[in-house]
Parts: C-alpha cells; sequence; structure tokens
C-alpha cells in the first residue's frame, strides 16, 4: 500500500507540473502576441521621444551659442568632464557635413533605435528664400520607416514629428 500512495502522489505531482508548464506557455504566447500587435506603437512612441530628445538638445546647443558670443564652434562639456565640438550655422543651429554628422553632434549616440538602424535622408530644398543656401542641406530626415520618422530643419532649428 506504501509503494500504491507513493506512485498515486508522483502521478498527482507530474500532472500538476503539467498543468503549470501549460498555463506558462498560454501566458508566455499571450504576452508575445500582445506584443508584436503593439510592437509598431511601441516604435512610434519611442521614437517619438528621441525626437523630442533631438529637439531639446538642439535648443540647449543654441542657447549656449548664444550665451558664448555667437561663434560658429563650440565646444560642450559634459558632467563626465568629456567635452566635444559642435558646428553651428549663421542662425545658430547644428549644422555639419553630413545628416549622419548632426544625429552624431546631438544625440552622441549610434545611428540605431532599438536595434532598428535608423535612415537618414538629406534634403535640399531650392526655393525663393533669397538665402544663398542651394548646395546645401536644408532638413535631415531620421526614419525608422515610411510612418515613423521626424525631420531636422537646419534654418529654423524645428523638429517635426511624424504624425500619421
Amino acid at each position: 500500500m506504501d509503494v500504491q500512495a507513493k506512485a498515486i502522489g508522483r502521478d498527482k505531482s507530474m500532472t500538476e507540473l503539467l498543468v503549470i508548464v501549460i498555463v506558462l506557455g498560454l501566458l508566455m504566447a499571450s504576452f508575445i502576441s500582445t506584443f508584436l500587435e503593439q510592437e509598431e506603437e511601441i516604435n512610434d512612441v519611442g521614437f517619438s521621444a528621441l525626437a523630442n530628445n533631438f529637439a531639446s538638445q538642439v535648443q540647449a546647443i543654441r542657447g549656449q551659442w548664444m550665451m558664448d558670443g555667437k561663434p560658429s564652434r563650440l565646444i560642450l562639456k559634459e558632467v563626465s568632464g568629456r567635452q566635444s565640438t559642435v558646428v553651428v550655422n549663421d542662425l545658430g543651429w547644428v549644422t555639419a557635413e553630413s545628416c549622419q554628422a548632426i544625429w552624431q553632434s546631438v544625440l552622441d549616440i549610434p545611428l540605431t533605435f532599438m536595434n532598428q538602424p535608423v535612415g537618414v535622408v538629406a534634403k535640399v530644398v531650392v526655393g525663393e528664400d533669397n538665402l544663398d543656401l542651394t548646395s546645401q542641406t536644408h532638413s535631415c530626415r531620421y526614419a525608422l520607416n515610411e510612418l515613423i520618422f521626424f525631420d531636422y530643419m537646419l534654418l529654423s532649428g524645428k523638429v517635426v514629428v511624424n504624425k500619421y
């Protein structure tokens, strides 16, 4: 009888273990399904926050430019003691030889977001604005895809987040 009770106890514990594994599997499947459904929205919200950080940094750099007497280059000092040089245009907005370099000057992070590469497009606008800037980039677009992106306008310092 003692052997039979042990066998029943083992069967009961194996059944309980099997039920626990099945419940955990269902919960994990539910979580993964929900996450995949929300991934686009998560990327959109996160990238919008990154765009807001970019805009704040651009404004801070312009404020520093004004306080330093409007030089063409700023030397920024970080809390860690590290220094970086940022080039600004005549209007005080961050500029560089490429949009990738602007990203690096402003954010000092790689061109990736949540392990996805960030695409970069330099936009040149030729218009009747009487500014002789036709050979210069007027804006940079930083994009995760065709729906999630923001534009940085070099002549106004504006950062425009796409709202689809």
